[in-house]
């Protein structure tokens, strides 16, 4: 006949130990490496564009900055273009808010896309995904919003209906102005 505490013991390690593990593990959309998360200041992100001038999101203090990681074969990220030309031309014109693009493509592939399809806002060129995988990008399109203290407010995975995205940096841009 085994001993209680011997049973007891062979339970109670086992348990414990998935509860650590649980704790330990990072939560949800929130989730990320420390320093990338809402409500963290935004480490810089910069990179050369397709045609080698330097981009730094931080060369953006004061504004609104809407950090969109895309591909040139990725569908939905070319969906959402119309609409953020025309956001970003438009309703954002002479406003702190600005578009960054992260292209997932070398350079060479990014600047025969940009000459077919005129996006309106600097893009960095990342063919190898370093940006990307500091950022744990693993779907396009994804989205970093940063206001213009430099703080991230929202990050986004996918396209479709961007209407909360539009709204939270119409929401931030007003509080730019403010400033």
């Amino acid at each position: 006949m085994k001993r209680p505490h011997f049973i007891m013991r062979r339970l109670v390690r086992p348990v414990v130990f998935m509860a650590v593990a649980l704790l330990l593990l990072p939560g949800g959309c929130e989730s990320g490496t420390p320093g990338r998360r809402v409500g963290d200041i935004c480490p810089d992100i910069s990179g050369d564009t397709h045609d080698s001038k330097l981009i730094r999101v931080s060369d953006f203090k004061g504004k609104v900055v809407l950090v969109d990681f895309w591909a040139t074969w990725c569908g939905p990220c070319k969906m959402t273009f119309p609409e953020q030309r025309r956001k970003v031309l438009e309703t954002y014109a002479n406003r702190p808010f600005v578009v960054v693009g992260v292209v997932q493509e070398d350079a060479q592939i990014v600047q025969e896309f940009l000459r077919v399809n005129k996006l309106p806002w600097s893009n960095i060129v990342d063919p190898y995904s370093r940006i990307g995988k500091q950022w744990n990008i693993e779907s396009l399109p994804n989205y970093i919003l940063i206001d213009h203290e430099g703080v991230i407010r929202l990050r986004r995975e996918g396209g479709g209906n961007l209407s909360a995205l539009w709204e939270e940096v119409e929401t931030l841009v007003q509080a730019a102005e403010k400033k």
